[in-house]
């Protein structure tokens, strides 16, 4: 799946940035939420065979404010058989200190559509978190590689 900046975007590479997950498999060397950072769209995080549970959460913070427009979860990497580690409902928040949330749009979630969370207009946060607002199995949830994007700056 090709992901790739929209119009007036930019992607921006990560930079001391931290993941961290509510839940993840456990005996699949998939455990470590920082696959989803490391560049290598072949490895992933993922919550396992026992499928998707409401609640279950994914969060990127910042070390510093980024200004940022979009945010999206590739849950199909380099291999074509993921294809529906997609969450089946989600919400999107994002802090600015990590103590209060607040919603923003959610869009995306399909075979060929990557989970997003969008903030229009763009703003600096500090934190961004994916919540599962839906049970679903057999298919697990998986993000092989976050990608933020930012608006591109105007001369």
């Amino acid at each position: 799946m090709k992901i790739a900046p929209a119009p007036g975007e930019v992607l921006l590479q990560p930079a001391g940035w931290q993941v961290s997950a509510s839940d993840s498999a456990t005996g699949f060397g998939m455990v470590d939420p920082a696959r989803a950072l490391d560049g290598n769209p072949a490895t992933r995080w993922t919550v396992g065979p026992d499928g998707q549970a409401p609640g279950t959460w994914f969060r990127l913070d910042f070390p510093e404010p980024e200004l940022v427009s979009r945010v999206v979860l590739d849950h199909q990497g380099a291999q074509p058989f993921y294809v529906n580690d997609y969450p089946r409902g989600f919400v999107a928040e994002v802090s600015v200190g990590g103590k209060t949330w607040e919603q923003v749009g959610a869009v995306g979630g399909g075979p060929m559509r990557p989970a997003a969370a969008v903030l229009d207009p763009p703003r600096a946060i500090r934190s961004v978190r994916f919540t599962l607002t839906a049970r679903h199995t057999p298919e697990w949830w998986s993000i092989h590689e976050v990608m933020v994007f930012a608006p591109q700056a105007t001369p």
